[in-house]
């Protein structure tokens, strides 16, 4: 608060009973050449406030509340003349003892009584980590690590938890990106993607980071891991959105929402039923955090989540028929065709080679009913016939490409040269990044 005489100073470590309050304490008044004060909760029994002088002893000792439980008849009074100087204008020692004194349900009010006499903001003598609040002005959040020693980056943490996951399950990390990538080749045709990326911060001391992962064959025109991942590939959110399919133990939802729970400083109560499971587990999981300290534990859960979300999706994907069917999934833009001549210019992120590599034959129009239905969901009516149109011809189009090409032998055989020259420049980019 703006008149308050103190600066309260608090840590994770300092629970309950904790000697490095104490230590700390002495330490601070001797360093600043301070008078300053530890106050200990006893399970809102009865309160210890200790002063320490500026040379950093302590000079007395001031015990509130039901004492007498934990420390018998041997309870020690506070010194007036120590703590009548730190009274201010307005409040007597009569006052401070009195409210010493008193007899209170839980000491926390005693303490809140206490703090104005002495010049102490009535919410700070009691102030804990658990109580940060990330938007009060008045509190700053400072990290300290010791001296020489190195921290784990957010980097090193995803290839160290990543890597013990991913390389039993046959991904290798690429040794020259500027990201970490996991990947794993399927029959020298298909590759598996793992990696992240960081995002905006949006906590004091933590790092804010989304896994993607994602799937692309050799016989695109580019394979580019320099580009930005979010370019071509999705996160766990997207995944789980689009797929009715996975089934996550409920278990591992509550661990997730409990963890940012932790984060934010939340109360988390009990779920009234599986929507509302589902529904906090969904917000839960569009990118995650972990603290810049100790970020292995945050990546963890990232990764439990990757374990069951990303993992199982494209595990599923180890032909060219499944590639088909993912991307049609989840993306068809990177099944588009258009005049072979202009295919690596204007296509050169798209798979869509393999439409003729497998001779596809599908009319779409299930799938673009689909799609239809659920582009129509959040749109105004004005222009629901406008966005039917759309993906209808945009169908037609892709099948014109498509046909033409797989009915002319020479234009077959041309996109398959073009697939296969793709295919063999792809492989010795990866070689080379595996070196």
């Amino acid at each position: 608060a703006d008149n308050c005489k103190w600066v309260t100073i608090t840590s994770e470590a300092y629970e309950q009973g904790n000697v490095n309050a104490k230590k700390d304490t002495g330490r601070i008044a001797k360093m600043l050449k301070t008078t300053c004060i530890n106050t200990e909760v006893i399970d809102s029994d009865c309160a210890i406030i200790d002063l320490y002088d500026k040379n950093g002893k302590k000079a007395d000792t001031l015990i509130m509340g039901r004492a007498d439980d934990y420390f018998d008849d041997d309870i020690p009074q506070p010194s007036e003349k120590i703590w009548k100087p730190f009274l201010c204008n307005d409040s007597t020692w009569e006052q401070f003892c009195e409210i010493r004194n008193g007899e209170y349900v839980f000491i926390e009010e005693g303490l809140s009584k206490l703090a104005p006499i002495i010049g102490i903001d009535d919410c700070n003598i009691t102030f804990a980590a658990d109580d940060t609040d990330e938007f009060d002005k008045n509190t700053f959040t400072l990290n300290f690590r010791k001296l020489n020693e190195k921290r784990v980056t957010l980097k090193a943490a995803f290839i160290d938890v990543f890597g013990k996951a991913l390389e039993p399950l046959g991904f290798v990390k690429l040794k020259k990106t500027k990201l970490p990538y996991f990947v794993r080749i399927i029959n020298n045709e298909i590759i598996h993607v793992i990696t992240y990326r960081t995002k905006s911060v949006r906590k004091t001391g933590y790092s804010h980071f989304e896994v993607l992962g994602g799937v692309l064959s050799f016989y695109r025109p580019k394979i580019d891991f320099d580009d930005h991942p979010e370019n071509w590939l999705n996160g766990n959110f997207f995944y789980y959105c689009r797929n009715n399919e996975l089934i996550i133990d409920d278990e591992l939802k509550e661990e997730i929402i409990d963890f940012y729970c932790n984060i934010w400083n939340r109360k988390r109560f009990p779920f009234k039923n599986l929507q509302e499971l589902n529904k906090s587990f969904t917000e839960n999981i569009l990118s995650f955090q972990c603290d810049n300290n100790n970020p292995l534990f945050g990546m963890q859960i990232a990764c439990k989540v990757t374990q069951s979300i990303i993992i199982p999706i494209i595990d599923k994907v180890n032909t060219l028929a499944s590639c088909i069917d993912f991307w049609y999934k989840y993306n068809d833009k990177y099944l588009m065709l258009c005049e072979l001549e202009s295919f690596n210019r204007k296509c050169f992120f798209s798979d869509g080679l393999i439409l003729i590599l497998n001779e596809y034959r599908d009319n779409g129009i299930i799938r673009t009913k689909k799609m239809i239905e659920n582009a129509l969901l959040f749109e105004e009516e004005d222009k629901r016939e406008t966005i039917t149109d759309y993906y209808i011809k945009h169908n037609e189009e892709q099948i014109s490409f498509r046909n033409r090409i797989l009915d002319n032998l020479i234009l077959k055989n041309k996109a398959i040269d073009e697939a296969e020259s793709n295919k063999k420049a792809n492989i010795m980019k990866i070689n080379n990044l595996l070196k």
